[in-house]
């Protein structure tokens, strides 16, 4: 039986990548990167757990990365922050599935890696970010003190 993924883009179109054993055409490390991200997105259905694969120092040629990052697809979302350089996420054709990369102040790419989660954790709010914000919020509500 062939593992076959199906994404759906806000269930208007389906679009379904298989990956198996047989010839594709695609490079072995591309393959056995797709089988890893296929075994990635069962444990984060399953257990929640998200995996993050560093494309950045795999010791693949720049064409098998690029193979990689058109085999994925790229999905609706994307993100980027602007500190010490940019960082930038981008969904793939895979919900579930992020390209991220980090850049340094001269713009050069130092780190890239695929996140499975259902956003990157470097864009989630920390708690403690929140708690400030919910003050600021709050302030905003108060009614004025009187003079």
């Amino acid at each position: 039986m062939k593992p076959t993924l199906v994404a759906n883009a806000l269930s208007i179109a389906t679009v379904s990548f298989d990956i198996s054993q047989e010839p594709t055409g695609l490079p072995e490390n591309v393959l056995a990167l797709l089988h890893e991200i296929a075994t990635l997105i069962e444990r984060y259905l399953e257990a929640g757990e998200e995996g993050t694969i560093d494309v950045f120092r795999l010791p693949m040629p720049a064409n098998d990365r690029e193979t990689l990052k058109h085999t994925l697809g790229t999905g609706e979302v994307e993100a980027s922050v602007d500190a010490l350089g940019r960082t930038h996420a981008q969904e793939t054709g895979i919900p579930g599935v992020w390209w991220v990369s980090y850049f340094n102040t001269s713009s050069e790419v130092v780190a890239e890696f695929i996140e499975i989660s259902a956003f990157p954790e470097l864009f989630k709010a920390h708690q403690q970010d929140i708690r400030s914000g919910l003050k600021r919020l709050r302030k905003h509500l108060s009614p004025p003190a009187a003079p």
